[in-house]
């Protein structure tokens, strides 16, 4: 007679249907306590920058606490926001390349740097469509393969010179300056 496969018992069930609720909840409460904090931390700190322009009749009111916590951190993402923009289109690109050139020059800091905004912008939003293909390409020698990205079709000298259709590929290597492959 065959064996009949045994059935759990009712404390297991039970087990493991609180422990497949904690993994739904547990993100979920996660993201919530985080927003929570962030709303107190930053509402609670810069508060007391804009009860300057409250009167002193609101200002004293514990159950408005909660209202000017959300309005202080509405006001200050409204801040960030504003100097985000500022810092893009008025002066940041300037003062971006003078900090680039400055981090540049510095032995070390410099090869690190490149490295982190390298993978920044490779998976920013304005780079999302940069690897839209992996490839294998005869690299670095005949007859040895290796993964790239296919990144677009070159519109110059190499597409002049062959005469036929070409395509860039980024082979990743190690983040070593000389090591970087754009075949």
């Amino acid at each position: 007679m065959a064996d009949s496969p045994q059935t759990d018992s009712r404390y297991i069930t039970l087990r493991n249907a609180f422990f497949s609720g904690v993994i739904l909840v547990a993100p979920l409460a996660f993201t919530i306590f985080v927003f929570v904090k962030i709303f107190v931390f930053v509402g609670g700190a810069f508060r007391p920058l804009f009860f300057v322009f409250v009167p002193n009749a609101l200002r004293d009111r514990p159950s408005l606490e909660t209202v000017w916590d959300g309005l202080a951190t509405l006001i200050v993402m409204l801040l960030v926001t504003l100097l985000g923009y500022a810092s893009r289109y008025v002066f940041g690109k300037y003062f971006f390349s003078i900090g680039h050139r400055f981090i540049q020059n510095i032995p070390g800091v410099s090869a690190v740097y490149n490295t982190v905004r390298q993978i920044v912008n490779t998976f920013s939003s304005q780079g999302r469509h940069i690897f839209n293909k992996v490839v294998l390409v005869e690299f670095p020698r005949k007859g040895c393969w290796t993964i790239g990205f296919l990144t677009n079709m070159e519109q110059g000298e190499a597409q002049v010179r062959t005469q036929e259709e070409v395509w860039t590929v980024f082979v990743p290597t190690t983040p070593n300056q000389i090591g970087r492959a754009h075949v």
